[in-house]
């Protein structure tokens, strides 16, 4: 090979490595930017799951509050009503009893 061949040949290499790191360096660029945009799409998905966490919470505890309020208000009516039954029948056999003396005080009176 002469002179002129080994000078083109050296330019021809070096034009090559000058290639071959500027793909090296646009590969880093880009894998460097798909990781940035990997991290925000698993920042985003924590983000998202403990936003669904604290949401089914908050469901759950407001769940937990309207059940025992009505189990509350379920058992206060139970016990009117059971008191109001009671009286109800107080009311009645104190009414048979007076009945029944006022039978008997008019059998012995005839």
């Amino acid at each position: 090979m002469n002179k002129v061949g080994l000078a083109q040949e050296l330019v021809d290499r070096g034009d090559e490595i000058v290639r071959v790191e500027g793909l090296l360096s646009t590969e880093a660029t880009t894998r460097g930017d798909a990781d940035v945009v990997l991290g925000g799409r698993i920042d985003q998905e924590i983000l998202d799951r403990s936003g669904a966490i604290i949401t089914e919470q908050k469901a759950r505890a407001d769940g937990d509050l309207a059940e025992r309020n009505a189990r509350e208000a379920a058992i206060s009516n139970e016990v009117v009503n059971r008191n109001n039954a009671i009286a109800v029948e107080t009311g009645n056999r104190q009414t048979a009893i007076t009945a029944e003396a006022t039978a008997r005080s008019e059998a012995v009176v005839k």
